[in-house]
């Protein structure tokens, strides 16, 4: 579909892989009457699908093996991005530990209540990998929910009391930012 519909359109770039945290081949769920929810996480399919009621006789789930890189591969191939958005139906967690490199801006959906516990290794990862320097918000029904971008702890706080089944996660990487780090420890 991506190849008939960019075909023209000499600026894009197809790779014909999914995003994880390694080179490998790994399993693809299909869902054939809503892929919105396709994805590479068992847990999504065993949790979010199920119980939304997703799956149904009439459609079923089939499964693929499909190769994978992480996204290091393609800032090496093509340079760092200004933003990369992740919205890969709980397999965000695996993308995200394929960046080794802190990038501009980025976004990763969150599956709530389901995910909370990768999300916050998500948000930790990141924290640690810009050395604090990643400022974070969130988005519900297409508006920031913040006034301001926060620490990932404060995020991290903010987590417990949200009860929607997903946000969008937003960081923006502070250059000017101190190492937040040394304040957490205060």
């Amino acid at each position: 579909i991506l190849n008939a519909r960019l075909k023209h359109n000499s600026r894009c770039i197809i790779n014909a892989c999914a995003l994880s945290s390694q080179e490998t081949v790994s399993t693809y769920y299909s869902i054939g009457n809503d892929g919105a929810y396709n994805s590479l996480s068992k847990k999504h399919i065993d949790t979010v699908v199920k119980s939304r009621g997703i799956i149904n006789e009439k459609y079923g789930l089939t499964q693929y093996e499909v190769n994978t890189k992480p996204i290091d591969y393609f800032i090496y191939k093509y340079g760092i991005p200004d933003y990369i958005k992740i919205d890969v139906e709980g397999y965000e967690k695996e993308v995200i530990f394929g960046l080794t490199i802190p990038v501009p801006k980025l976004s990763i959906e969150a599956n709530l209540p389901q995910f909370i516990p990768e999300t916050i290794d998500i948000i930790n990862y990141l924290d640690q990998l810009s050395k604090g320097k990643y400022l974070f918000n969130y988005v519900i029904d297409n508006h920031f929910e913040l006034k301001e971008f926060i620490t990932a702890s404060e995020l991290i706080n903010e987590l417990d009391a949200l009860h929607v089944k997903s946000i969008e996660i937003y960081c923006f990487l502070n250059e000017e930012a101190e190492n937040n780090h040394e304040h957490d420890d205060k």
